[in-house]
């Protein structure tokens, strides 16, 4: 593709999880969390939804409730099927419906969109925010994690950068 259809980087900071069982846990996690736009068709406009950035996750996932509650397309029940799924808690057998969404890191669509492949879940809490890992788009960006302090991203930083 040409260079001119990328989209701008994003620069995503950490943001303190945990904070309220630091003593208990040890420790203050930290965690990406960045807003992206979804494409949800007919020329509706996007749906903003709030991603974890997990550069370990090879799958990106979404509760099939949040989904439909945000009015994104969800496959239909006849697509659904079981998967082996291994996390950090270990391996489990869930019930999935493959799809894939349309999603622009800026809301007025600057570039070419992503095409991502997500896993929609049914039964998943609404609680559970959607998780962006790399499978499908390894190719297409590249995420550099940056653990050094900055006044704008006093815990480091994730720069999402579109290299297609």
């Amino acid at each position: 593709m040409s260079k001119g259809l990328r989209q701008p980087a994003l620069r995503v900071g950490y943001q303190k999880r945990f904070e309220g069982r630091a003593i208990e846990l040890g420790a203050v996690g930290l965690q990406p969390r960045a807003t992206f736009h979804v494409d949800l068709g007919s020329g509706l406009p996007l749906a903003a939804v709030d991603f974890v950035v997990d550069s370990g996750a090879t799958i990106s996932s979404i509760g099939l409730e949040y989904a439909a509650n945000l009015d994104i397309p969800v496959p239909p029940p006849e697509a659904e099927t079981a998967l082996n799924l291994t996390t950090a808690t270990g391996s489990q057998a869930v019930r999935v419906r493959p799809g894939r969404i349309r999603l622009w890191w800026h809301p007025d669509r600057t570039g070419y969109h992503f095409d991502w492949p997500i896993l929609f879940r049914p039964g998943l809490s609404l609680t559970v925010p959607p998780l962006l890992g790399l499978g499908g788009v390894v190719s297409t960006c590249v995420w550099t994690f940056d653990g050094r302090y900055d006044p704008d991203s006093p815990f480091g930083y994730v720069l999402l950068d579109d290299c297609r």
